[in-house]
């Protein structure tokens, strides 16, 4: 009986160590010191998310104005200047007048002490960061998101795709 508090103590290291050591293997797999991918630092992924969300915005129009039943969290992320800086934040109960998009800031950045959330906001169309809407399980758009499932291992890729759905193939 003596003998099973030491094992067991050594059963408890071993787990340890050995779920430290995976958790290095997977940041390294991810490619990131930091626990999650950010593809606002990496420029050209961004930025082709970015355009993905621009080429796909009518059809975030389109279903905005006659949304499907079951649509729901119709939002717009937008560039929002911070000093000689510029975050990005979702707006909600978005409109989308001709070649202007408006709504409020759902959560502000820490750093912009000039927004609040519930803040009107508008911006060029133009100038949409992404767009994102829900229908049951499936995410639409959301294209920033989207664009760090290539940063994950393969394993977990799966998680993304079968999160999210197109316009084209609801």
């Amino acid at each position: 009986m003596e003998l099973m508090t030491p094992i067991a103590l050594a059963f408890v290291a071993l787990l340890v160590v050995a779920a430290a050591l995976f958790y290095r293997r997977l940041r390294r797999l991810v490619g990131r010191s930091e626990d999650t991918y950010d593809p606002f630092q990496d420029p050209v992924m961004f930025a082709q998310a970015m355009q993905l969300a621009r080429l796909n915005f009518a059809g975030f129009v389109l279903r905005l104005n006659a949304p499907q039943a079951g649509d729901h969290g119709f939002a717009v992320k937008v560039p929002v200047p911070i000093g000689s800086d510029t975050a990005h934040v979702w707006l909600d109960q978005v409109k989308v007048d001709g070649d202007h998009v408006q709504g409020r800031i759902s959560q502000p950045p820490a750093a912009a002490r000039h927004l609040r959330a519930g803040q009107e906001w508008q911006t060029a169309a133009d100038d949409i960061s992404d767009w994102t809407f829900r229908n049951g399980a499936k995410t639409y758009g959301n294209f920033i998101l989207r664009a760090s499932k290539y940063a994950v291992p393969a394993q977990l890729r799966q998680v993304f795709e079968e999160r999210f759905a197109d316009l084209e193939n609801p």
